[in-house]
């Protein structure tokens, strides 16, 4: 039986964060999956020009009780307008705000979902993605720290990471959703992220960001330092990426 949530409990947030210094597109593997694109008929695919480092639909899991989804830039900036989560299987419509011109977004829109209440993440996820230029089918393998979904279920604000590709991270954090980190870098166990520049005028709100960081020389067992962030008790916060390659 399907479960429509007109509501959309379930988003994190979605923001469009310029994709700096990743240079490898993201890889499909067992859990981070690139699905074949139906194309949609009634649809016109934008035919601006734009140089991206993700050019389809990218869905991942993110933490064991959260997942991401990548849309490409090229389009208009997108939200989610409906959500059916169904026994093990979840589709996600977007949609462009209705009667409104817009501008092709020149950088990759990401996504942060939480996991439907009654999902098992140690099981396969069958997950929909929908746009106006068509439909993603993508299956997401369970993972070996997953669970099932309590209804009760809130997701605290704390970073994390995860591998969505053989040489790519996605980093969790939390801020400002108009000052999100631009990039970052791995260096001898520590991450760092590429903050704005300081005239960026920020939001005084607390949302999730997704950086996607080129990381082709770090292990994929490797613990990392993330740099600038400590915990309530004042020590460094140490991120162990969840590998959704895997």
């Amino acid at each position: 039986m399907n479960l429509r949530r007109r509501t959309l409990p379930l988003i994190l947030a979605a923001a469009a964060v310029a994709l700096v210094g990743c240079a490898t597109p993201i890889a499909g593997g067992a859990g981070s999956a690139t699905g074949g694109t139906t194309p949609d008929p009634t649809s016109t695919p934008s035919t601006s020009s734009v140089t991206v480092s993700v050019d389809q639909v990218q869905v991942s899991w993110l933490t064991t009780t959260s997942m991401v989804v990548i849309l490409p830039a090229g389009s208009c900036p997108l939200h989610i307008g409906d959500i059916v989560a169904g026994t093990q299987k979840l589709t996600v419509t977007f949609a462009a705000k209705s009667g409104a011109s817009c501008a092709p977004t020149t950088a990759a829109q990401k996504y942060v979902l939480g996991v439907p209440a009654g999902v098992d993440t140690t099981k396969d996820l069958a997950v929909t993605i929908v746009t106006p230029e068509g439909k993603t089918d993508v299956t997401l393998s369970g993972l070996a720290g997953g669970e099932v979904i309590p209804e009760d279920r809130s997701i605290a604000p704390e970073p994390a990471a995860s591998w969505v590709g053989p040489h790519t991270l996605a980093v969790l954090t939390y801020g400002s959703s108009s000052c999100a980190p631009t990039g970052g870098a791995v260096a001898d166990g520590v991450l760092t992220l590429k903050d704005p520049p300081a005239d960026t005028a920020c939001t005084m709100d607390l949302a999730p960001r997704v950086t996607l960081i080129d990381a082709p020389d770090v292990a994929h067992d490797a613990k990392l330092t993330l740099a600038g962030s400590t915990t309530s008790g004042g020590s460094p916060v140490t991120l162990q990426p969840l590998d959704a390659t895997k």
